[in-house]
């Protein structure tokens, strides 16, 4: 597989390990991220279509920071800024796993020979 992956941050929140206060830094963060995807795998359980198994590598790597410029320049980067020197570096995720993906069909399209009408065959 190859492609984008766009995600929708919708929930972040920050716990002041000190006190306990949660507080929500959502305004330094960006809304959404566009990644891409390379991932490939084999089949370790059936082919048939009906169900099967596929076992393989995933990796994802982000086209943009997860911090926001608002983030970055004395918000959510610099909180205690006696501890950075220097910019903040890249927030970009990157991933690479190994996937385990378990798939059942449920039918398929098929059109008889004689040329009737494509007709949907539940397994």
């Amino acid at each position: 597989e190859i492609g984008p992956k766009m995600s929708f941050i919708g929930d972040v929140r920050r716990e002041d390990l000190g006190t306990g206060d949660t507080v929500d830094p959502s305004e330094f963060y960006n809304s959404n991220a566009l990644a891409g995807v390379l991932g490939f795998g084999t089949y370790v359980l059936g082919n048939d279509g009906r169900f099967s198994g596929i076992l393989g590598l995933r990796f994802e790597y982000g086209f943009q920071d997860l911090v926001n410029a608002d983030g970055r320049m004395g918000g959510e980067m610099n909180r205690q800024p006696v501890n950075y020197v220097g910019e903040a570096s890249s927030t970009v995720p990157i991933f690479a796993g190994i996937v385990f993906e378990l798939n059942w069909g449920i039918g398929g399209v098929g059109q008889a020979r004689c040329g009737e009408k494509s007709k949907f065959i539940w397994f």
